[in-house]
């Protein structure tokens, strides 16, 4: 193995271990962590650095606070579940599983789980350093061992900046999307029986988790690209994009090109604390193109409305239907 892809691997499996060590570790994962900080100087090194990032990610995400609140705790050897729920706009999940044997020395697969709430915007830090900035009502899930990084796009909108490592790869599933990076930056929108796939920088390959007759079911996708994944008919062809319209959300915007006018409501919802709802379903399939400022909700909703010859209703909760006229 070459020194320096060794040292990635050692870096990976020092943030691992840190997270095991956060978690109240049993006699046996410390005399385990223990053997494997003995194997190596590196391993040292290489953990104190991780301590430093860790002690930052903790900062943010109000984890000390969350515990204070009572946070539920149970733990088992093989298999250990903590859920933290930080009080704060974005409710932040921590769910951790160990599994192998007490003489493994290799960490144990850690999950972590990530929600935001209606209208949050937020970005984290993953254990390997790489980046996720997700959308309004969006939902990650994150597993990662010394030989694989697994994202799962769960729901909504996900802006992902990954850190290389060339011996891990870091593999995004978007149902019905499965997306494979060695290090770039791209989005991942997943909506109902679709995801698309927008590459800001670097090389992605993209799968479809299921092959359908008729469909191509792998593509490479290169910076400026864009692709479409389907249940219907798989992984289409990449076309360009303007980086502008890379996950516009991180600034505040959503951009549209002839999207059907539910999928618009529904992202419109994503990013309002209110419930926002398309009650005349005979417009549903109405394509919009369109530039719309998150920040100005009302005049979305005024727009849509005279486009479409809709009705603004506001239910007693301020929850909003878009009607017939």
């Amino acid at each position: 193995m070459e020194p320096d892809r060794d040292d990635e691997q050692i870096r990976t499996q020092a943030h691992l271990w840190r997270a095991v060590m956060d978690d109240s570790p049993t006699s046996r994962e410390r005399s385990a962590f223990e053997a494997w900080l003995g194997e190596d100087p590196r391993h040292v090194s290489a953990y104190e650095r991780a301590e430093a990032v860790w002690g930052l990610l903790a900062d943010e995400q109000e984890v000390e606070s969350a515990a204070a609140q009572g946070a539920p705790f149970g733990r088992r050897w093989g298999r250990v579940s903590l859920a933290i729920a930080a009080a704060a706009p974005v409710l932040l999940t921590l769910v951790i599983f160990l599994t192998g044997s007490p003489e493994d020395l290799a960490p144990p697969q850690r999950t972590f789980a990530f929600t935001t709430a209606p209208g949050e915007i937020r970005t984290v830090t993953l254990p390997d350093t790489s980046q996720v900035t997700l959308g309004g009502a969006s939902q990650l899930k994150y597993t990662a061992t010394a030989r694989r990084r697994q994202a799962f796009l769960v729901q909504g909108d996900a802006f992902f900046q990954v850190a290389h490592i060339p011996e891990t790869p870091f593999v995004v599933a978007a149902a019905p999307a499965e997306i494979e990076v060695l290090g770039t930056a791209f989005a991942v929108e997943r909506r109902e029986g679709s995801a698309s796939v927008l590459v800001a920088s670097g090389t992605v390959a993209i799968r479809a988790a299921k092959r359908r007759a008729g469909g191509s079911d792998a593509r490479v996708v290169d910076a400026q690209q864009a692709v479409r994944v389907s249940t219907a008919g798989g992984v289409g062809a990449p076309r360009p994009i303007d980086s502008k319209r890379i996950a516009p959300w991180r600034s505040g915007r959503l951009s549209f090109e002839g999207a059907p006018l539910r999928e618009v409501v529904r992202a419109l919802d994503r990013y309002d604390s209110r419930s926002i709802r398309l009650a005349d379903t005979s417009k549903a399939d109405r394509p919009v193109t369109a530039s719309l400022r998150l920040a100005e909700m009302e005049q979305n909703l005024q727009l849509l409305s005279e486009s479409f010859d809709l009705e603004v209703r506001r239910g007693p909760t301020g929850n909003i239907e878009l009607v017939p006229l």
